[in-house]
């Protein structure tokens, strides 16, 4: 949810220490807000083209930090694909938008439980298999994960 993530305000610090500037982030509570960063208050889904080209359009690096509030509304309803959506906007609007002339990096801050969909994770046991089987089904967040997963894996590539 925005900025106010503990993973998302070291990204942002990080990120000051390395970049001469910084994106604007769209956030749920712009009071936990470093001072130097500017803030959209708006849901990523929600902006229009316009806006969220205008957010995004002097970036070199898009990171990632998204995911589903850990409540009952954030884990099963809507928005169901969250993450898997707002990538899949950020890269059209990166590729058909925009069209840099340098590439841009996109960093996704995942789950360590999204399996890999180049088939590159360790082998799993039957009872691991059984267990995120059940973890894919049950929790729509994590379907989600892997989704934006398996977007960049075979939509965007590596590269």
């Amino acid at each position: 949810d925005g900025t106010t993530t503990t993973t998302t305000l070291r990204v942002i610090t990080r990120s000051k220490e390395r970049f001469h500037k910084l994106f604007p982030v769209p956030v749920a509570s712009p009071q936990d807000k470093p001072n130097s960063l500017e803030v959209i208050e708006a849901s990523l889904l929600d902006m229009t083209d316009e806006e969220f080209m205008k957010a995004i359009e002097d970036c070199d690096v898009v990171v990632s930090c998204l995911g589903h509030n850990m409540t009952m509304k954030g884990v099963y309803g809507e928005p169901r694909r969250l993450v898997t959506d707002t990538i899949k906007r950020v890269h059209h609007t990166i590729s058909n938008r925009i069209q840099p002339t340098q590439p841009v990096h996109f960093i996704l801050m995942n789950t360590a439980g999204a399996a890999h969909p180049g088939g590159m994770d360790d082998d799993r046991t039957r009872f691991e298999r059984t267990v995120m089987g059940c973890i894919r089904t049950l929790l729509p967040p994590h379907r989600d994960n892997e989704g934006a997963i398996e977007y960049l894996w075979n939509d965007v590539g590596l590269n």
